[in-house]
């Protein structure tokens, strides 16, 4: 296979498929559904779209030049190790973890989500976790990976699913890409450490919320009840059929962003706080809720490709597939290349560009690589100033005693 199959290139193939099953199967669920819990037909301007993404895709892919080895096989990929980068992370997660309970008590996991801190110290904090813990996998250093795996379901209970889900794709394209170089894909496909943490995504994909909730509320009602649906019930709450209304939205209001509006939306992101300089970086989430007619209790994400749809119709969608194609090769190949400071954040943004890209618009997608580069950075600088020893220039001599 071109890409191998625990690739960011494989990884963002399967989420695209999972997220493509409305135009799939011609069902979708609708923002506001007035009182019915059932699917609803996809129309065919929809679906095209969805197509026209595939084919631009698929196009990229096939074209694109692939990594040549893997990890394993890279004489350097293990010349630096990452043990030092992991306890700084781990010391920055619990720092995180303590100003937490500092400010919503010890128990600030169980709050319901808007009274929880959400400020600029906890979206940096979530990040330092991702890549303590993409550090540990490289490394195979166990109670490291329990230790964050610790922090991780902490911020799951807090009601976070998106770092458990990019978390659990870094584990398989890190361990698993590297067992891929070295084993029979046959012995993988039938490991224990592979069926157990896909079950374990795929369970908190669809039953997350579920769990979540019933913590916090001190109830195992809605977890009951969520165990206890058919398939189409599950369809009905899975977070693909509910996503996928923003491209008919997008088409039936027309909503539209304009190009300046949308580029400094996404130049805003080389700031380290666009915020302070009035620039959102969340505009298509921001554009698309006040466009509605209709008010909503609840978040309903985003979509890579209404976003597209928003800002330059299907060429546009066109232009996005080939630009999500190419740095999922991208990543690839620098996940090879790269090594220290630098291959971790690598990993970290391709999980991020696998997994959250489908439910989420391009913008609010680079803010989450602005954070990670930031997290790293001030990993890298920790590491640089007390743990790096200093090379002696070549040719200077060794002082000796007098």
């Amino acid at each position: 296979m071109k890409y191998g199959y625990f690739s960011f290139v494989s990884a963002g193939v399967f989420g695209f498929l999972v997220y493509s099953l409305p135009a799939i199967v011609g069902l979708k669920r609708s923002f506001y559904s007035g009182g019915h819990n059932y699917l609803v037909p996809v129309d065919d301007a929809s679906t095209a779209v969805v197509l026209v993404a595939w084919i631009f895709f698929a196009l990229t892919l096939a074209f694109a030049r692939g990594p040549s080895k893997g990890i394993a096989n890279v004489p350097h990929a293990r010349r630096e190790s990452y043990i030092p980068k992991m306890w700084i992370a781990f010391a920055l997660s619990m720092a995180g973890l303590a100003y937490l309970a500092v400010r919503g008590g010890i128990f600030f996991f169980l709050e319901a989500r808007d009274l929880q801190v959400e400020d600029y110290v906890v979206l940096i904090w979530r990040w330092l976790v991702v890549l303590g813990f993409a550090a540990a996998v490289v490394e195979r250093h166990r109670w490291g990976q329990i230790l964050f795996l610790s922090i991780i379901l902490i911020i799951f209970l807090r009601g976070d699913r998106t770092i458990p889900a990019i978390c659990g794709a870094t584990y398989l394209v890190l361990y698993f890409n590297n067992e891929e170089s070295r084993n029979r894909l046959y012995r993988i496909l039938t490991s224990w450490k592979l069926i157990a943490a896909t079950s374990l995504v795929v369970f908190v994909v669809l039953f997350g919320k579920s769990i979540y909730r019933s913590i916090k509320s001190g109830s195992s009602s809605e977890l009951n009840q969520a165990l206890d649906v058919d398939l189409a019930g599950v369809a009905y709450s899975a977070e693909p059929f509910a996503t996928f209304d923003h491209i008919p939205s997008v088409i039936d209001f027309s909503l539209h962003i304009p190009f300046f509006e949308f580029l400094k939306s996404i130049l805003g992101n080389l700031l380290i706080i666009p915020s302070i300089f009035g620039v959102e970086t969340n505009l298509y989430s921001v554009t698309i809720t006040s466009t509605l007619p209709y008010d909503l209790s609840y978040g309903i994400a985003g979509n890579y490709w209404a976003h597209a749809m928003s800002v330059g119709g299907y060429p546009m969608v066109a232009i996005f597939a080939a630009l999500y194609a190419a740095a999922l090769t991208l990543f690839d190949r620098t996940m090879i290349d790269r090594k220290g400071a630098a291959r971790l954040t690598v990993v970290a943004i391709g999980s991020v560009i696998a997994v959250y890209t489908h439910r989420n618009g391009l913008d609010n997608l680079l803010s989450f690589v602005r954070q990670i580069i930031i997290a790293s950075i001030m990993i890298h600088l920790i590491y640089a100033i007390f743990f790096r020893k200093r090379r002696r220039p070549a040719g200077m001599p060794h002082r000796t005693a007098a």
